[in-house]
């Protein structure tokens, strides 16, 4: 499902992309943009964006869906906890905020009477592999500022999209069947948005 989406989004993308280069041909500084460091930053926003999505998508699997969506959206928490251990000026409302989000989460995280109704469960497990997608989450955003600074959003995000679209095909063509993965099966196919399943979601969702 995450390659489907990936390759939905570098379409849908596109279009807006070239939209935005065309209106902004002439303040774009081409010396800052096709560069060693420009290029490493795309990469690594990629690789922090599918890792991040990836865990969040396993987490889910072993713990329940409640925990995984608190526990992948910590992000805010690690940049403000890593700007004081750096001794960052930080304003004192993302201090308290941090504290009663990381109160709340304790609290909500001790709730004994949600239970996972289908798949495997292992709590602690999916806890963890959730947690851990927050620190990146919170790289990514660091990074995306940074790309920000050179380009437009729509342009970050198509050549995030397109990278992020290769990534997520090597991984998935080296795990799966490929007369399966090259077809339009729907649960399995590369082009499985396209079957008569899902093309209607697809296309409209």
């Amino acid at each position: 499902r995450t390659l489907w989406r990936c390759q939905l989004l570098v379409v849908y993308s596109l279009p807006l992309a070239a939209y935005f280069i065309y209106k902004n041909r002439n303040s774009l500084d081409t010396k800052k943009i096709f560069t060693k460091e420009t290029c490493l930053e795309f990469l690594a926003h990629a690789c922090l964006w599918s890792y991040t999505t990836t865990m969040f998508v396993w987490s889910s699997d072993f713990t329940l869906v409640s925990h995984t969506g608190l526990l992948g959206n910590l992000s805010g928490v690690c940049i403000v906890t890593w700007n004081l251990l750096r001794k960052v000026p930080v304003h004192y409302l993302e201090i308290y905020g941090t504290i009663v989000v990381v109160i709340s989460a304790i609290v909500f995280m001790n709730d004994s009477t949600s239970t996972k109704t289908n798949g495997q469960t292992n709590i602690f497990l999916g806890d963890i592999i959730g947690l851990s997608s927050s620190p990146t989450f919170a790289i990514y955003f660091i990074v995306s500022a940074r790309l920000l600074k050179k380009l437009p959003a729509m342009v970050v995000l198509e050549v995030s999209f397109a990278i992020q679209l290769v990534l997520y095909f090597v991984f998935t063509i080296s795990i799966m069947d490929t007369e399966k993965f090259y077809s339009f099966d729907p649960q399995f196919g590369i082009l499985g948005w396209a079957s008569n399943t899902y093309l209607m979601h697809s296309l409209l969702f």
